[in-house]
């Protein structure tokens, strides 16, 4: 009788996880994938994948992320709490999955908004590994063009943009930034174009060049209003001063390369002024104290 049909799948699933009847699961979820609607289907995912977590079945709970995932595509509630299970325990085993599954979840059609929101929730906590943050900035392009939601869209980009700063794709950072970051204004973009091209001036072999572009960021930064920056991958916030004595003294590096060790002397001199404000602002942050007295 069609009226008890959802009844009997899900009654079915329920009589096999009792049962610890493991083998016997994946046919049986997916008829619960194959007949129940999208908020059923949801409804028995939390209850089943909570069974399967106390009895330390993750494999299953795999398994059932991928039937919803390739299976389901227009049960989208359904597929978005697939893909983040998929995604969360994929990361939680090996933090190399992360391309892979968020790759897989577009190749299958999921949500661009859905797929975004994960790139954006797991971005930071892969800055360490070029690889993954390589591959990550591909995908990243990929969820920006087929996205049309505007914070999803935000939030990706500034993410591909550090990507390319961190991995040194300066041509790209810089073809971002000159495309315009969507809710930054005019003084972040004035600050981060000069900055991004000092670097690529750097790797360049170009040191009067990077010089000319590290005097153009600080000369923002004292244009500005702002105090400090907040860095996302670190959780510490730089003060104005801090930045400033930091280029200053990267600058005199540069000019000891050269050699010309009198603009190297000054631009040391001034990067201690600097540092003497920095330490007095950052009194009572015991990380930050901790960096800044190794700078």
């Amino acid at each position: 009788a069609p009226l008890y049909r959802n009844l009997i799948v899900t009654f079915s699933l329920r009589c096999v996880l009792a049962a610890n009847a493991w083998e016997k699961f994946p046919a049986l979820f997916q008829n619960c994938v194959a007949q129940l609607p999208d908020d059923l289907l949801l409804q028995l995912m939390r209850a089943t994948f909570s069974t399967l977590q106390r009895n330390n079945r993750k494999d299953l709970i795999e398994q059932a992320c991928k039937c919803v995932i390739f299976n389901a595509s227009s049960k989208t509630t359904a597929v978005n709490f697939a893909s983040r299970t998929w995604v969360e325990d994929g990361v939680a085993a090996n933090k190399k999955l992360l391309p892979e599954r968020l790759d897989a979840l577009l190749n299958a059609k999921v949500s661009p908004i859905q797929v975004g929101n994960l790139f954006d929730r797991y971005f930071y906590e892969m800055v360490d590994n070029r690889d993954i943050v390589r591959s990550l900035c591909t995908i990243g392009e990929h969820i920006l063009s087929g996205c049309s939601d505007e914070q999803t869209v935000n939030n990706v980009k500034v993410k591909v943009l550090d990507g390319a700063f961190i991995v040194e794709n300066y041509d790209l950072a810089i073809h971002m930034l000159e495309q315009g970051i969507p809710g930054k204004d005019k003084t972040w973009h004035d600050m981060s174009l000069p900055k991004v091209k000092a670097h690529r001036a750097m790797a360049q072999k170009k040191p009067r060049e990077a010089v000319k572009y590290f005097r153009e960021f600080m000369n923002s930064w004292l244009a500005s209003d702002q105090e400090e920056e907040y860095d996302p991958t670190s959780g510490i916030a730089y003060s104005r001063e801090w930045l400033l004595g930091r280029n200053a003294f990267r600058i005199a590096g540069i000019l000891d390369s050269i050699p010309d060790k009198a603009e190297a002397d000054k631009a040391r001199a001034e990067a201690k002024v600097y540092f003497k404000v920095a330490l007095e602002k950052a009194k009572g942050d015991a990380e930050a104290m901790k960096l800044l007295n190794e700078e």
